[in-house]
């Protein structure tokens, strides 16, 4: 008997310096891979980047009408992790240069992503978001970052290169082959021009003149008289509220709002079309948009967006919306908030097609505590962002009836799209 206990005691000496041996390899080599792993102890922040003031303003209400259903639907299911987002807001004031201490001032609550900026602030905010290494879901349609490869930033609309292939799609499958340009000479219009004249030149389309508009002038007459010196069949254009105003009055006083005017995501703005007048902006004036999916995710966002908020659900409000549940299911799926390491599961819940499809965050947390792989399908597109960090989705010709109400013209597919 007392030979076998000497065996015994002589084994467990083995095993536990087998185990002491392993860990200390374990340490040589930088630790287990969960062991900087950490869940979160309270409110996980969000900063969220937004212009609600200046020329951006009336997009900017509705993008962050998208983030705050989608935090309520988070912070109503469970949280992540077991604790509440808390929001903080940073007002871009649409501006370059207002958009450094909103960023700032988002950096004091340490927050574990941001939500925003857009095209308009992003030139300013993008050093910073690297220098303090938090990761950014916005909305950043600008060709400037077509091919984007940071790490830490996702494109969650539809890029502009998508739209403006839409637009000469949409000219060219209706046989307006000769058309003039008149965007304003402003960086987030401008950045349209060259896919555009790209696509339509490529389909045998002829650029009759092109017009640099400079915003919130008295007049433009002598603008458009040069844009209808040659007779176009339609005019593609991106003009904001304040500009539309002046330049289609001068427009309709010269005889000129009588021809299709093929506009971008700017027209899904019924201030627009209201300053245009929707008598003649219901006949003549389109804009662009990504189209909203049918189905389950959709169909939830805008049962949450309607009981919040008495406008229509937009195309960006859903994308928004969906910025906050990837995230946050890409949190959950990590097991953290930490800014360094929860982004890397991203694809993890939005690009694994072999996964099960979920439409809702209540869905995704469910499964991921099973321990089961999901693949997120959003209120506003797949969210499988390709290489670029980039999502792709059909694109709606769409414009306003008289009683403001919008209206799809036709679909472009992102097969077509892809293309053209």
């Amino acid at each position: 008997m007392n030979q076998q206990w000497k065996k015994v005691a002589r084994l467990r000496v083995l095993t536990a310096g087998a185990v002491a041996m392993a860990t200390v390899l374990l340490s040589a080599c930088g630790g287990s891979s969960t062991s900087s792993v950490k869940a979160p102890t309270g409110p996980i922040a969000f900063g969220e980047l937004i212009p609600l003031t200046g020329r951006a303003a009336n997009p900017g209400a509705r993008f962050l009408h998208g983030i705050k259903v989608g935090v309520k639907d988070v912070n109503s299911n469970g949280g992540i992790l077991g604790q509440q987002i808390e929001e903080f807001l940073g007002d871009t004031g649409s501006d370059a240069v207002d958009s450094v201490p909103a960023f700032r001032q988002l950096e004091t609550h340490s927050p574990s992503v941001i939500i925003g900026s857009t095209s308009i602030e992003e030139p300013s905010v993008k050093g910073m978001v690297d220098g303090a290494k938090v990761p950014q879901l916005a909305n950043l349609p600008g060709t400037l970052y077509d091919g984007l490869s940071d790490p830490l930033i996702y494109r969650i609309a539809v890029p502009d290169s998508a739209l403006a292939k839409a637009m000469a799609y949409y000219a060219i499958n209706s046989s307006w082959t000769k058309c003039s340009l008149a965007f304003e000479n402003v960086q987030s219009a401008q950045s349209l021009v060259q896919p555009l004249l790209d696509a339509y030149k490529k389909h045998n389309g002829t650029v009759l003149d092109n017009v640099q508009l400079v915003p919130h002038q008295t007049s433009y007459r002598t603008e458009i008289t040069k844009l209808f010196a040659q007779n176009p069949q339609c005019i593609f254009i991106q003009t904001d509220p304040q500009t539309s105003g002046t330049f289609f009055s001068d427009a309709r006083e010269l005889g000129h709002f009588n021809i299709p005017y093929i506009g971008t995501d700017q027209n899904t703005d019924v201030t627009i079309a209201k300053a245009a007048g929707l008598a003649d902006a219901s006949k003549w004036l389109t804009g662009t948009s990504g189209a909203l999916p049918t189905g389950p995710s959709y169909d939830h966002f805008s049962t949450g967006y309607k009981a919040q908020f008495t406008d229509d659900p937009s195309y960006f409000a859903a994308a928004f919306y969906d910025a906050v549940i990837v995230a946050a299911l890409a949190m959950t799926s990590a097991g953290t908030a930490d800014k360094n390491i929860w982004y890397k599961s991203i694809g993890d819940v939005t690009g694994d097609e072999s996964a099960t499809e979920v439409t809702t965050y209540a869905e995704g947390v469910k499964l991921l505590k099973e321990g089961k792989k999901i693949d997120y399908e959003g209120a506003s597109a797949n969210m499988d962002f390709d290489k670029t960090h980039t999502v792709f989705t059909d694109v709606n010709i769409v414009k306003f009836d008289t009683s403001a109400n919008l209206q799809t013209v036709s679909t472009v597919k992102a097969k077509d799209l892809a293309a053209y």
